[in-house]
Order: C-alpha cells, then sequence, then structure tokens
C-alpha cells in the first residue's frame, strides 16, 4: 500500500483532435509547460492539485516514491505507461513508485511567466 499526497503542478489545456479538450504537459512550474507549447498556438495554462483517485477511465499518474509526488500524469495510463523502458510495474518493483489513477483539480489559471 503506497500512501500518496497531493501533488501541486501546472499544466495546459489542449485541444482534443476529436471534441473537447484535455490537460497535459505538467510540471511543477509554469516555464515547464511553456516550454512544451508553441508560440504560434498558446494555450491556457493552469495550476492543479494531483490527489490519487479511484477512475481508471480518467487521468494516470506516476507516484514517485522518492521526490514524494505525483509526475508523469496523463490522461490515459497508456501514455504514462510508455515512458517506462520495461513497464511500470518493473519499477513498482523496484520500489520507485506507483502508477495510479489521478483526480486533477484545476485551482486557478496563471500567466506562464509569473514566478513561483
Amino acid at each position: 500500500m503506497v500512501e500518496t499526497k497531493p501533488t501541486r503542478l501546472f499544466c495546459a489545456e489542449v485541444p482534443r483532435h476529436d471534441v473537447g479538450t484535455y490537460l497535459t504537459y505538467f510540471f511543477p512550474s509554469p516555464l515547464g509547460v511553456k516550454m512544451c507549447m508553441d508560440d504560434r498556438r498558446p494555450f491556457p495554462v493552469f495550476e492543479v492539485v494531483v490527489t490519487e483517485g479511484v477512475d481508471p477511465e480518467g487521468y494516470w499518474g506516476w507516484w514517485d516514491s522518492e521526490r514524494q509526488m505525483f509526475n508523469i500524469v496523463f490522461f490515459k495510463k497508456l501514455l504514462v505507461e510508455v515512458c517506462f523502458p520495461y513497464g511500470s510495474k518493473a519499477e513498482e518493483d523496484r520500489g520507485r513508485g506507483k502508477l495510479l489513477p489521478v483526480n486533477v483539480q484545476v485551482i486557478r489559471k496563471v500567466d506562464v511567466y509569473e514566478r513561483t
């Protein structure tokens, strides 16, 4: 059993190729998000809190046991899974963390140039 705690991150809201939007480019700093965006098509950036969730159809994140925070957050489990060359299970077995469904709560819209 892994004990997690809420993690404050920043992310961008981008349009889906079909319909709607999703959150992506999760980083501890708004400038990390800015580095992933194209200045010709800026997207809204938000401060969010990521917490452990239960919905297997929602967002997923990697709980980093060493850093005690969620990172590698995506809107599909498979997108997190591909970040691990030998799969997340191999890293879980090493005690480095755990792949979990997460809730993403938007706190506020931010200016990507603000200092945090």
